[in-house]
């Protein structure tokens, strides 16, 4: 069985352009406040995918910073991706991945979240938020919707 924990990016601020959006002090202190979770519930990765946008980037260098170093891809189609998008860049993870952390944005975050979900609840994700489920899968290339059970959100 594989782990997937899925966090929506903490609180932002403005810019030019969307992807350029910084995180705002409270949402600095929201990726450390997150990262010393779960450092003391040892939840961090084995694996990591970030969309490139500046506000992911940043939610996952605060949020890691105490964390074991994992390898860490920043596929351009998850910026803003679609639930299809997500889904395909799960599947190409490498196999020896078993517990992974994938920050990026909402409405995909969300839809992520209820589609792997066997209840198909919709856990509605804010700034920070995040949802660590098990996957009845052996391998990334498998997942599908309602393959997972959450284990713990907030």
């Amino acid at each position: 069985m594989l782990e997937l924990i899925i966090l929506r990016h903490a609180h932002a601020g403005e810019a030019l352009t969307d992807f350029d959006r910084p995180l705002r002090d409270k949402g600095r202190r929201e990726a450390i406040k997150l990262g010393e979770l779960f450092q003391s519930q040892k939840r961090w990765p084995d694996y990591a995918l970030v969309s490139p946008a500046l506000r992911t980037s940043e939610t996952f260098e605060l949020a890691s910073q105490t964390w074991p170093s994992c390898p860490i891809e920043k596929p351009q189609a998850i910026y803003n991706g679609s639930l299809n998008s997500l889904l395909n860049a799960l599947s190409q993870i490498p196999s020896e991945a078993k517990k992974v952390l994938i920050v990026a944005h909402n409405p995909g975050v969300s839809y992520l979240a209820e589609e792997l979900n066997k209840g198909n609840d919709y856990l509605g994700f804010s700034p920070a938020d995040w949802c660590h489920m098990q996957l009845d899968i052996s391998q990334w290339e498998d997942i599908h919707p309602t393959c997972g059970s959450i284990i713990s959100h907030a």
